[in-house]
């Protein structure tokens, strides 16, 4: 999303520029009275004058219009999107960090989340370090935008699983709900209902239904739109219809579940929820709807309620420390005359801020779900959201591997893959397929075991080593067979284990005028089986693919490869998620990207020049010139 819109980078200087020319054409008429110099001649100078100070006051003037758009955004997400662009601009040029750091903080204060813990991220890299702190925020910016994908992904594979029994129920705004069950439309054979909101008085309403509606019926959806007062009726077992805000008649669905979804301000690691209030010292109407819906199987009278179940969605850059005083404290959303927007973006008038809110803090027994970028969190089990929030502080490290890893590309002339871990998503089934076969053999095999017998080994090098280790008494070519039966067994469809931006980097890749080889231990049957699935046998031809690669051979396949590029060591670069073979290119001089998909980080930090989480965190090949 772009930070300013064509509208406010014609619109608003217009206007602006419109009360500065009625300004000027007073001023004007005054002077040329006053001084009996010819009109045209104050015009001129005046104008001059005007033109200088224009030219001086527009980064300004582009600064506080990306401010208020901050302080205005009802989303938290696009908030947050604003706030790195804003932070973007105040960095440009020759701004120091601890220039850039106050304006930064200042309008954090005015609204805290999620800002706060982007610009908590870029004071830890930024303060007392030579780091460009545009660099940073670039990788912030990149590694939000994954975590936002991811978390999109994962409501919308659970909308996938609901039937037409399940309503789903939505109050206030949620853009990354909402692009969930835009996402999940086609599939989706639900209903759902948004109530109206009252997050902040009658008067001090955002409309967040109205938002919530238009970016549904905007995916074709057909929402309906509710008042707070029909959620008795919409829970009660005995309703048949609920009246819709104009007063017509819903028809419900009998034996239906409620699915309630809200997001939130911040998640603590213990998953303490904090949502909107209304006001200072006032009930919070979020609050007061969460309690409505988690009243679930108790009465209304003698009416048996209906089942619900509450998710809260949030990124896991929402996850804080602790709740503390000053983490309740924050602003609502600026709603102010136009007017007074105006005196701001001239400079009139100090940084507006919302009325003073206190945020609600749920408990996990107040919900039922979290639903982040790893996936879905049952607060009826034991919660733990620390790998939540491990996993934004790796996000944004990967997005420096994966700035680093398309500057290695752009470097480079020749790129090698290796397929399992990869491109291909199969290394589990690999290891399940691994343990049942020792299983028939009453012994067991760990993940460590199979890293180190199997994995980046052909089948028949890994059942080698478990012969000798776990003495498998069997012909070799029985456990090859049986081991593929297992394979195929826990495989399901080739489509389900591709990574999904993978096809689309290797082509893009192609057109850039890199040229791919393939370098795997997988066979060929299985390989041609992923290319055409893939749709990538133009990017991999017979002559640049080899297949069934012994650990023994796998260096001269390389020194091969150069041979056949005819180029440089140091113009090839190789994405492999072993670190043994990442450590062998090396050596040999190629360039390496180790991908953390198999081992563990470390390991594969220590083993190669760039790592990255996966090929889906490179979701686009910014920066790489055509080759030549």
């Amino acid at each position: 999303m772009d930070g300013i819109t064509t509208k406010e980078r014609i619109a608003v200087p217009f206007g602006v520029n419109l009360l500065a020319a009625a300004a000027f054409a007073v001023i004007s008429l005054i002077v040329s009275t006053a001084f009996h110099l010819r009109w045209w001649t104050s015009i001129v100078v005046l104008g001059a004058v005007l033109f200088a100070l224009t030219l001086f006051a527009l980064p300004g003037l582009q600064r506080r219009i990306l401010a208020l758009r901050v302080l205005k955004e009802v989303s938290s997400s696009r908030c947050g999107d604003l706030f790195l662009q804003y932070a973007a601009l105040i960095c440009e040029g020759d701004s120091s960090w601890s220039q850039a750091k106050e304006p930064l903080q200042a309008l954090c204060n005015a609204r805290k989340y999620p800002n706060q813990r982007f610009l908590r991220d870029l004071t830890s890299q930024c303060d007392g370090s030579s780091t460009e702190p545009g660099v940073v925020i670039q990788e912030i910016t990149l590694a939000k935008q994954q975590v936002r994908a991811a978390t999109v992904k994962a409501l919308s594979d659970y909308l996938r699983t609901v039937d037409v029994r399940d309503q789903i129920v939505l109050y206030g705004y949620s853009s990354v709900i909402c692009d969930a069950i835009a996402q999940s439309a086609r599939s989706l054979p639900s209903t759902v209902f948004i109530i109206e909101d009252l997050q902040y008085g009658v008067d001090g309403s955002f409309n967040e239904h109205l938002l919530a509606m238009t970016h549904l019926e905007g995916a074709g959806l057909h929402p309906k739109l509710v008042k707070f007062e029909q959620i008795a009726a919409l829970r009660s077992r005995s309703s048949d219809f609920i009246h819709d805000s104009t007063g017509s008649s819903i028809p419900l669905v009998q034996n239906r579940n409620l699915i309630v979804l809200l997001g939130c301000e911040a998640i603590t690691r213990d998953g303490h929820i904090l949502i909107p209030s209304r006001v200072r010292g006032q009930p919070s109407e979020t609050a007061k709807f969460v309690e409505v819906f988690r009243q679930t199987g108790e009465h209304i009278g003698s009416e048996v309620e209906v089942p619900t179940s509450i998710a809260i969605v949030g990124e896991s850059f929402k996850l804080i420390e602790g709740i503390s005083k000053d983490s309740i404290d924050a602003h609502a959303p600026v709603k102010e005359a136009m007017p007074r927007q105006v005196g701001y973006l001239m400079g009139l008038r100090r940084m507006p801020k919302g009325q003073k809110i206190e945020l609600v803090k749920l408990a996990p027994l107040d919900i039922d779900w979290i639903i982040d970028d790893l996936g879905h969190h049952s607060t009826h089990e034991i919660l733990d959201l620390d790998a939540s929030l491990r996993h934004w502080r790796t996000m944004i490290s990967d997005s420096r591997g994966s700035r680093g890893a398309l500057e290695t590309v752009s470097a480079c002339r020749a790129v090698i893959f290796d397929l399992n871990g990869v491109l291909l998503d199969d290394e589990s089934v690999h290891f399940q397929a691994f343990v049942d076969l020792v299983h028939d053999f009453k012994c067991s095999l760990s993940y460590d075991e199979y890293l180190r017998f199997c994995s980046g080994r052909t089948d028949r090098e890994g059942l080698q080593q478990l012969i000798w280790h776990k003495q498998l008494a069997e012909p070799i070519q029985s456990l090859l067979r049986r081991k593929r039966e297992a394979y195929d067994r826990h495989f399901g469809s080739m489509e389900s284990h591709i990574y999904s931006e993978a096809p689309t980097y290797v082509r893009e890749l192609d057109v850039h005028g890199r040229k791919c080889y393939l370098v795997t231990s997988s066979d060929e049957v299985a390989v041609g089986v992923f290319l055409a699935a893939a749709e990538l046998q133009p990017q991999f031809p017979s002559s640049r693919r080899f297949t069934e690669v012994d650990a023994a051979i796998r260096t001269d396949v390389y020194r091969t490869i150069i041979s056949d590029a005819k180029l440089s060591p140091r113009q090839i670069v190789l994405f492999d998620d072993s670190p043994t073979n990442l450590r062998e290119a090396g050596e040999i001089g190629l360039r390496t990207i180790g991908v953390t998909t198999t081992h563990n980080r470390e390991q594969i930090e220590a083993s190669c020049d760039v790592a990255i989480e996966s090929l889906n965190s490179l979701t686009a090949v910014r920066g790489i010139s055509d080759g030549s």
